[in-house]
């Protein structure tokens, strides 16, 4: 035991002495080199590499999916708000609710392919809705007539069409659930009131220097021309659907607050002739109802005197508000008024340029004019309380083939409505006022004319409600400036021509309002202000197509 541990000491001692030399040094220093391998601090460069390579994936995952994820939610808006745009563009046209979802539902295969895009619609019926909005309250309602639509398009679960990502499926996000709702209603426009401008399908010309005041407006559905410097008021309008097809002095350098006042817009007017039809067509049957209709009547209730019409051997007896009342034009021009709170239906015949003159002849104002002459003392006695003008009317009814006028000099026709298939003419002694006034007559240049003399509404030019006149026609109109001056709305089918003043002086119109399915041409200078007469049944809308938010939706009224 001794001799082992003998030799365990002799080994150590040997070690020991072997540690001590030049070897042992090369060793040792080995071994530190060896060592420092774990506390050199550049190997943690590789692990945070690593991490800084996996948080980059991952943002530029969120940057890749969700944009991705954004230009589809895109691609789905823009063809939701074509599709609802496409649908209210049936509506304003007058069509069925039914065929505003065929319009929509064909601008969403146009734009969103299914073969492209996979299944966007979950139920065509659900998710394309025609309905009725309140503009005033902005609410879907239960009722009332079909002006919005709305359409709903989607990638989700539910329509099994998610939008798939891309890196971001790595930390568990497989695929994007997306939905988008579009409305487009057709609404009033806010910029122009329908009983306050010129309203045109054709171009708007105006030739002279002309001034167009506040709250009045211009519009034409391709272009309006300024062939003179003109002025125009703050907040008074100029419109069509592209503002760069104004042609003249279309700039504030020339024509001050052009700027201000031009816009583009594209307004949905009815087709002239079939609102003409239409409000004809209504006026002419007692069993059909408006708005327009039972408006005008509810102010014009039936005449307490209809003794004009027992003269004409029309039976009064049961006559009501709005009745029809048929009358050839002879008997037209026998009637010595036309009591208030009826329809009066004339009729023409057919061979071409007939035409109904309102108002005196020539002949017939000389022959008033010359029985008032030549009224003897007696007579004059006899006239009593009726006065002159009284007694100047029997006079006329028995020596003309017209009858007298309500006074002198005037033929005044009001408080009622007349139709006829004539062409209109207004003679210098017409005045028409509180009326409505429809020529159905087509295929003549000019189917309303008028004298210079004649006076449409209220010739004081004071705004007077009690004397605003509505007179259509399906032809086209030419009439001198006068004719139009205040209070007076005209809804023609074809061109309108309006004259100048023969002094060259701007011609003041206020409160006119001018409808026209083809063009419209003021010659001379002309002024242009308003009366604040505000819309009325009896003028055709000015709407446009908005994209509108309902606040809450399926109220009912």
């Amino acid at each position: 035991m001794r001799d082992t541990a003998r030799a365990d000491l002799m080994r150590d001692t040997a070690r020991a002495d072997l540690m001590r030399g030049p070897k042992a040094r090369r060793i040792q220093r080995q071994i530190l080199r060896d060592q420092s391998f774990f506390r050199d601090p550049s190997g943690a460069g590789t692990v945070f590499a690593l991490f800084g390579i996996t948080i980059c994936l991952m943002l530029a995952g969120m940057a890749i999916d969700y944009s991705n994820a954004w230009r589809q939610r895109e691609v789905l808006r823009l063809s939701a708000d074509v599709a609802a745009h496409a649908g209210a563009g049936i509506l304003a046209r007058g069509g069925s609710a039914a065929g505003a979802m065929v319009a929509a539902n064909t601008a969403i295969e146009l734009n969103t392919p299914k073969e492209k895009y996979g299944r966007v619609l979950y139920d065509a019926i659900e998710d394309i809705r025609p309905f009725h909005y309140d503009f005033a309250s902005n609410r879907e309602m239960l009722s009332g007539p079909i002006n919005a639509v709305s359409v709903r398009l989607e990638r989700n679960d539910r329509v099994r069409n998610p939008v798939p990502t891309f890196l971001l499926r790595l930390i568990g996000q497989d695929d994007w659930n997306i939905s988008v709702e579009s409305v487009s209603a057709v609404v009033p426009t806010e910029r122009c009131q329908s009983s306050e401008g010129v309203f045109a399908h054709g171009q708007v010309t105006l030739a002279g220097k002309s001034m167009v005041g506040k709250d009045v407006c211009l519009h034409s559905q391709q272009a309006v021309a300024l062939q003179q410097p003109s002025s125009f008021a703050a907040d008074a309008g100029i419109s069509m659907p592209d503002m760069g097809r104004c042609a003249g002095f279309c700039d504030d350098s020339s024509s001050p607050g052009y700027d201000g006042s031009a816009a583009s817009v594209n307004l949905v007017m009815p087709e002239t002739a079939t609102f003409i039809e239409s409000l004809a067509e209504v006026f002419a049957d007692p069993k059909k109802q408006s708005e327009a209709e039972m408006q005008f009547f509810t102010a014009h209730p039936l005449a307490g005197d209809l003794a004009a019409l027992d003269e004409l051997g029309v039976d009064t007896t049961e006559l009501k508000t709005g009745d029809v009342v048929p009358l050839s034009a002879t008997l037209f021009q026998r009637a010595r008024s036309l009591p208030a709170g009826l329809v009066y239906n004339v009729t023409c015949g057919t061979e071409d340029g007939a035409v109904l003159r309102i108002g005196l002849s020539a002949e017939e104002e000389e022959a008033a004019l010359m029985a008032a002459d030549s009224m003897s003392a007696e007579e004059m006695a006899m006239v009593g309380e009726e006065g002159v003008d009284g007694a100047l009317a029997k006079t006329v009814a028995e020596t003309a083939a017209d009858p007298a006028p309500e006074s002198a000099d005037r033929v005044v026709i009001a408080g009622s409505v007349l139709l006829s298939n004539c062409a209109f003419h207004f003679t210098p002694t017409a005045e028409i006022h509180d009326a409505v006034m429809i020529s159905t007559r087509t295929g003549l240049d000019a189917v309303l004319t008028a004298d210079e003399g004649a006076v449409a509404a209220d010739p004081a030019l004071a705004c007077r409600a009690s004397r605003q006149a509505v007179i259509m026609a399906l032809g086209a109109m030419t009439v001198p400036a006068g004719f139009t001056a205040s209070n007076a709305s005209f809804v023609i089918a074809g061109a309108v021509r309006i004259g100048g003043l023969p002094n060259g002086e701007p011609a003041l119109h206020r409160g006119l309002a001018i409808h026209s399915g083809a063009e419209v041409q003021f010659a001379g200078a002309h002024s242009f202000e308003s009366c604040g007469s505000g819309s009325t049944a009896l003028l055709p809308t000015l709407d446009i197509i908005k994209y509108v938010i309902p606040t809450q939706t399926f109220v009912s009224q």
